[in-house]
């Protein structure tokens, strides 16, 4: 009996296939550049060899759950014979709204709650639909539960989640901070506390999830207190593609000077705004890396906005946790490899005793591993730990569908 875990992203589909006896990973892949002319497919097999490939152009989430299944049938692993081997699939779903809270087995109405907030995660959720949908179509008795990168927020206080606007809109339309990236975080906070021996409910994190999508989630307590991203992961650290935080008075006034609609502003604030945006090249920091060696300008601005304000989100969280914090922890795609990006966003701590050891963090580059990169003096620990989503969502689905069912 097999458990199927998908995380799909907005032009992206990650899988992964488990024994659900025992939790063992049998077999992982992704497909890569959805909806392009070029798609990009990678099997990671249980001994660790990995096999690459391109393809034709998939058009959409439901053609790459389609190529997904055809891939572990196909496997020359032999993984699964039949697919209703699988007997229970779990998603990551960005955005789960005031509807959900914690993780829950789908239903029709849940999925027809999950459509009525699609707007508020329009890269992410409606591709997490159409492959929710997909696999209704092939595996329709099987039991999908789907697991909210919100859930993990519940626990920051009023104060914190709520934005100064009338207080009718939180009432009557649930206008507040959500925040994202949950089951990162969830993973992150257990994993450091036992890295540091300490018990969760005695720990204080500032952990940063720093890739195409970005935020900063200050842990108190072991719980979410407060996080970077709003209502809609729009807002916060400068991104990828995202602007971050913006004054709202720009969509009106950019909508009138451009003559486009406020929803078409939006879209620019998403999908051609942050390292994009400034340096007008790329949202890939490999490719920002290589112009600012070219002595590029805009690439090395871009960079330095998005650590610059890194480093406030890092300061302001210091000041809320009282200035007691056991670690600062980067993880996400670019929070694990970049040593640029850690050494300018930690530039200037040292003088309040958070210290990195340059060597250390140039060293720390390897995706896989867990790295501690402070000093020895240091008085917070600086971490570096891949996160591991399918594992929080592992968790869940057996909280819901215990092994001995």
């Amino acid at each position: 009996m097999k458990i199927l875990i998908i995380n799909t992203g907005s032009s992206s589909l990650k899988f992964a296939i488990y024994q659900y006896e025992n939790s063992k990973k049998l077999i992982s892949g992704i497909i890569e550049k959805i909806k392009l002319p070029k798609s990009i497919i990678k099997i990671i097999n249980t001994d660790g060899s990995t096999t690459e490939r391109f393809e034709k152009g998939i058009e959409n989430h439901q053609k790459a759950i389609e190529k997904m299944f055809e891939i572990l049938l196909n496997s020359n692993s032999k993984i699964i014979k039949t697919i209703s081997e699988i007997k229970i699939i779990g998603h990551r779903v960005v955005h789960g709204g005031s509807n959900f809270k914690n993780s829950v087995i789908l239903t029709t109405s849940i999925l027809n709650k999950l459509k009525q907030i699609s707007e508020l995660a329009p890269l992410h959720n409606p591709s997490a639909i159409t492959a929710i949908e997909a696999v209704l179509k092939i595996l329709p008795r099987t039991k999908q539960v789907l697991c909210f990168d919100t859930s993990w927020h519940q626990t920051i206080k009023e104060h914190a989640f709520l934005y100064a606007t009338p207080y009718s809109w939180y009432k009557k339309h649930n206008i507040k901070k959500y925040g994202f990236h949950g089951l990162s975080y969830s993973y992150i906070t257990k994993r450091s506390s036992k890295i540091l021996n300490k018990k969760i409910d005695n720990l204080n994190l500032i952990i940063l999830h720093l890739g195409n999508g970005a935020s900063i989630n200050a842990v108190k307590d072991g719980k979410s207190y407060d996080t970077s991203m709003g209502i809609t992961p729009l807002e916060g650290l400068a991104m990828g593609t995202r602007s971050g935080d913006i004054d709202p008075a720009i969509i009106n006034l950019m909508s009138t000077i451009l003559n486009k609609t406020t929803k078409q502003i939006e879209e620019i604030l998403n999908k051609e705004s942050g390292i994009l945006g400034i340096s007008g090249k790329s949202n890939d920091m490999r490719d920002i890396w290589n112009q600012i060696e070219e002595g590029e300008y805009q690439s090395k601005l871009a960079v330095e906005i998005m650590t610059y304000r890194i480093k406030k989100y890092i300061g302001s969280y210091i000041a809320i946790l009282d200035f007691n914090i056991d670690a600062i922890v980067f993880t996400g795609g670019i929070g694990i490899v970049d040593y640029g990006v850690r050494n300018l966003a930690l530039k200037g701590f040292e003088k309040i005793g958070i210290e990195l050891d340059l060597e250390k963090n140039e060293m720390a580059q390897n995706k896989n591993l867990e790295s501690e990169i402070s000093t020895t003096k240091s008085k917070v620990k600086i971490l570096v730990i891949p996160t591991n989503e399918e594992s929080t969502i592992l968790e869940d689905i057996y909280n819901l569908i215990p092994k001995n069912l």
